[in-house]
């Protein structure tokens, strides 16, 4: 239960994901055991701030589940787990839960509260490479977004980098 502690997954299936997976074409934000979209690649049948409740078949619950226990993290807290997840989604659930998929079945709850069923195409590691370096971290320390139609906001603050937040 030490934070600090990393496993590292087996040369070949990290080969075989960077080679042959193909990967979920968005990463995350979880907040509270809710698992929210961030950024989307390549994709408008999703957008930001839905709200992700299955992924094929399975609750969003138990894949969270199982995510956070096959990793390390401080003591019984989740949310050391939680960035390492929102920083790397599709690898983490291609290493821990299923590298095969090529396809996902989603269902999500809009920012309407509308549920839908959704299939994606999974992208490759390359692709997402890509999509990675057109949304790179040197923007601000601070972002907010808002819509008014849905009450929704997403603010989005960035530490741990060069500089220091100010005013």
């Amino acid at each position: 239960r030490c934070g600090h502690t990393r496993v590292r997954v087996p040369g070949e299936l990290s080969d075989f994901v960077e080679q042959k997976s193909k990967l979920m074409p968005f990463t995350v934000v979880i907040q509270s055991d809710k698992v929210f979209m961030d950024k989307v690649f390549g994709t408008d049948e999703i957008q930001r701030g839905d709200q992700l409740l299955e992924i094929n078949g399975s609750s969003i619950k138990s894949v969270l589940d199982l995510l956070r226990k096959r990793q390390a993290g401080d003591g019984y807290i989740n949310s050391g787990k939680d960035h390492r997840l929102k920083l790397s989604w599709p690898f983490q659930y291609a290493y821990l839960v299923d590298h095969t998929s090529e396809k996902y079945d989603l269902t999500i709850s809009n920012q309407n509260k509308e549920e839908k069923k959704i299939k994606l195409k999974g992208i490759t590691y390359s692709e997402l490479r890509e999509y990675g370096s057109q949304t790179n971290r040197t923007g601000p320390m601070l972002e907010s977004e808002y819509d008014s139609l849905t009450s929704t906001a997403i603010v989005s603050v960035r530490t741990f980098g060069s500089r220091a937040l100010s005013d």
